[in-house]
Formats: structure tokens, C-alpha cells, sequence
């Protein structure tokens, strides 16, 4: 009852989307690494806006050399959201990295800024999978697919331990 202000509080299990834009499910991701989830399981997004930000409470723990990807550890499930597709090619250009390794983040800390004005220029495609790399350890749940989600505010992923 005294928690109905702070719906998330305890955020063990939940995985909020890093983005306001519309949630889809993976094999509609137009890559196979994804659509295939051959690196992990998760959702993808189609942003609408310039900013993603953490899905959870957790640690940076890796940021590709050409800004495009951002890796979290959270208390228990490893997360890579992956910016755009073919993005790796850009070399950087067009992101502002918001954090550094190793740098605690909360849920909705800001993480990543991108020109999609450059993106719309260079015909980019910003699908922006989230994948569970460790996800042989849990069982996953996906919300809001094919919705409207609100980047940490909208449940994305639910996990629980498989074993």
C-alpha cells in the first residue's frame, strides 16, 4: 500500500525499456544476429527519441569503441542494448556517450544521446535490439510488444531464474 507512488521500487525481475518508441519482438529485427538471437534473448525497439537510457539499476560494463552498443550488469542478468543496425560502421559518428565503464547507473540514467538528424542523413536504422546475454539462466517474459512503451517506465523484460 505505502509503495503505490513507487510502483518499481524493487526492480529484481524487471528490465524497463531504454527508449520511448514502440516495442517489437526480436524476429522482426531485419538482422539475423538478432532475429535469430544468436548472441542472447530480449525485444528490440523502434526509438523515437534521441536519448537511451538504463533499463535498470546496474554497472556499465562495456562500451563498444564505436559507441553504438552499451553492456549493463544488473544484480543478475547481463544486458547489451545495441544502437541501430549497421551502426558499427558509422566509427562513432553521431553518438554522445553519457557514461563511462564501470560507472554505477540507476534506472533511467541517461546513457546514450543519438544525432538522428546524421542517423536520417546516412539512412540509418535505428531498431535497437536489448538482449539477455546470460539468458540460458532465466526464464523470460516479454511486455508491451507491438505497444507504445515509455523509455523506464515501461516494463520490457520479466526474468526469473530457471534453475
Amino acid at each position: 500500500m505505502f509503495n503505490l507512488f513507487n510502483k518499481y521500487k524493487n526492480l529484481d525481475g524487471v528490465i524497463m525499456a531504454p527508449v520511448n518508441g514502440r516495442c517489437i519482438d526480436l524476429s522482426e529485427v531485419p538482422d539475423k544476429v538478432f532475429s535469430e538471437r544468436m548472441i542472447g534473448d530480449g525485444v528490440a525497439f523502434i526509438p523515437e527519441d534521441d536519448i537511451i537510457c538504463s533499463p535498470c539499476n546496474g554497472t556499465v560494463v562495456m562500451i563498444a569503441a564505436t559507441s553504438h552498443a552499451i553492456g549493463i550488469k544488473s544484480k543478475e542478468v547481463e544486458i547489451l542494448i545495441h544502437i541501430g543496425l549497421d551502426t558499427v560502421e558509422l566509427n562513432g559518428e553521431g553518438f554522445e556517450v553519457l557514461v563511462k565503464t564501470d560507472q554505477k547507473v540507476k534506472l533511467g540514467t541517461p546513457l546514450l544521446r543519438i544525432d538522428r538528424k546524421f542517423m536520417k542523413e546516412k539512412s540509418m536504422n535505428l531498431t535497437t535490439p536489448m538482449i539477455i546475454t546470460n539468458n540460458e539462466d532465466f526464464k523470460l517474459e516479454f511486455k508491451n510488444i507491438g505497444k507504445e512503451v515509455e523509455g523506464s517506465k515501461s516494463e520490457a523484460i520479466k526474468y526469473t531464474k530457471s534453475k
